[in-house]
């Protein structure tokens, strides 16, 4: 091998095992019946969240993790797609599942 494949070979290796190359993974699951007077303290709490997540891993894409189900779920989802470079994965009701998720398949998604 000559010494220029082999600093090609190293250089990919670096790259692929930076731990800033890894996205930073955050799973969320929250209640559906969210009181109307709390959401702004919940939207603020998460936001505070994820723009310290931010700070403290500024080169790692933030992904988050959830069911999407209405109330939590989807609060989190909205504040994390607010934050830069954020990307939500979630769940979606496939046709044959109940309000409940059960049932039917399952399609994964990504908010960009």
């Amino acid at each position: 091998m000559s010494a220029d494949n082999n600093n090609a070979m190293c250089a990919t290796i670096r790259r692929m095992t930076n731990r800033d190359a890894l996205p930073l993974v955050i799973a969320v699951t929250g209640h559906r019946d969210l009181v109307a007077d709390e959401l702004p303290g919940l939207h603020a709490a998460l936001d505070q969240f994820f723009t310290r997540m931010r700070a403290e891993h500024p080169h790692r894409r933030l992904r988050l993790l959830t069911g999407l189900a209405a109330g939590g779920d989807q609060l989190a989802a909205e504040v994390a797609l607010s934050h830069d470079k954020a990307q939500v994965y979630g769940q979606t009701k496939s046709s044959g599942q109940n309000d409940a998720g059960i049932g039917g398949g399952t399609s994964k998604y990504s908010l960009q």
